[in-house]
């Protein structure tokens, strides 16, 4: 399922624009670069179920706390089987130096032409997607 999420819960709304995917549609394709220099798809994932998340920032407050929050449950979230992966506009340099502030374990992708994030997102602010998850539980559709 896509979720909007920000800071204002009952101020949430789609733009005309945006893609909400439904239970059962397929996951949103991409192959895009880490911080590590290498490109990650959903398809590379294997078959563990997958929290895709986006974020419009690196290294700005509210960022910041979602993805120490999932950095926080990792352990939890592995031991049920799932892999998280962060997609952000930011370049992989921005993001390495994100992960490595915040000590993120989890891969973080670089979106910097919105070949994912674009029409898939909470309202923009500043001119940037807002913040969104897709749960891919197997075999790789939405839920």
């Amino acid at each position: 399922m896509l979720v909007a999420s920000n800071a204002h819960p009952t101020r949430r709304r789609w733009s005309k624009t945006s893609i909400r995917l439904k239970p059962g549609d397929p996951a949103p394709q991409f192959s895009l670069p880490t911080v590590a220099g290498t490109a990650l798809s959903l398809a590379t994932l294997g078959d563990r179920p997958v929290i895709l998340y986006a974020f419009p920032t690196a290294m700005t407050p509210g960022c910041t706390t979602w993805a120490c929050d999932f950095r926080d449950s990792l352990s939890t979230l592995d031991g049920a089987d799932f892999d998280v992966v962060g997609i952000s506009p930011d370049t992989p340099e921005a993001l390495a130096e994100f992960a490595e502030l915040d000590g993120l374990r989890f891969p973080l992708v670089s979106d910097a032409f919105g070949v994912v994030r674009t029409g898939r997102s909470a309202p923009a602010a500043a001119g940037r997607p807002g913040r969104w998850a897709l749960l891919r539980p197997v075999p790789r559709r939405c839920a």
